[in-house]
């Protein structure tokens, strides 16, 4: 219940945010093409505390890459759309098998779709260097890939995937270094779910909560178009 209130509650904010952006005069042009890339250090809690919990290894900070269209809309407000990737794999070898070791390895990989609400302290990089805040919401694309060794069977695989939502809160500083590129640094906390479906040991179907909290730490460029009028 407090899941499904808090992504009604997420999805309220913005569309409240878009209802008075589209009752204002406004000008709607793209403001930069960029892609970012850094860490991300997602809670991962029910993999570290139950699933894995027998592992020498756990998901923890890992790269995480974004590419994103940021569109003017109105004065010191913008619209941003991206896509992100971030991948972990863990392995676990010298596990007991009858009178063989075996080895695991599991692949977590997650690509959210995001949309933004960006407020700025600049307006088409006037001054050169501006801050801004906002918040943002994704689908995220989960999936996840088991495989187990064992060298007198061979490789067993298998892949699971599903998808939730996730929203994020985000502080970022831009400066142009030219006339079309800007560099900077941007610092997400990203808090959320996703759902993870495991199987009991006579077959049943069951889902985990896992939390995704963490925070993204990432360096920006952007190629950047003027949206002012001569």
């Amino acid at each position: 219940m407090n899941k499904i209130f808090s992504k009604a509650a997420f999805i309220i904010v913005l569309l409240s945010i878009l209802t008075f952006t589209s009752n204002v005069d406004a000008q709607v042009y793209i403001r930069s093409i960029g892609i970012s890339g850094g860490m991300y250090s997602p809670s991962m809690d029910y993999w570290s505390e139950n699933a894995l919990s027998s592992w020498s290894d756990e998901f923890g900070s890992s790269p995480f890459g974004n590419v994103n269209i940021e569109l003017n809309v109105v004065t010191y407000m913008n619209v941003r759309l991206g896509v992100g990737y971030w991948s972990q794999a863990l392995t676990q070898g010298n596990i007991t098998f009858g009178n063989e070791l075996r080895s695991d390895e599991i692949t977590l990989q997650m690509l959210p779709v995001n949309f933004d609400i960006l407020a700025r302290t600049d307006e088409d990089f006037s001054p050169k260097f501006g801050l801004y805040g906002g918040i943002g919401a994704a689908v995220n694309f989960v999936t996840l890939k088991y495989s187990t060794s064992i060298p007198s069977l061979g490789t067993f695989e298998e892949e699971h995937s599903g998808r939730d939502l996730f929203g994020h809160l985000i502080l970022g500083a831009d400066y142009l270094i030219m006339d079309t590129f800007a560099i900077g640094a941007e610092v997400r906390y990203v808090f959320g779910r996703y759902q993870q479906q495991e199987y009991d040991s006579n077959g049943n179907i069951f889902g985990n909560n896992v939390s995704i909290d963490g925070a993204q730490f990432m360096a920006t460029f952007k190629y950047v178009f003027c949206g002012c009028e001569d």
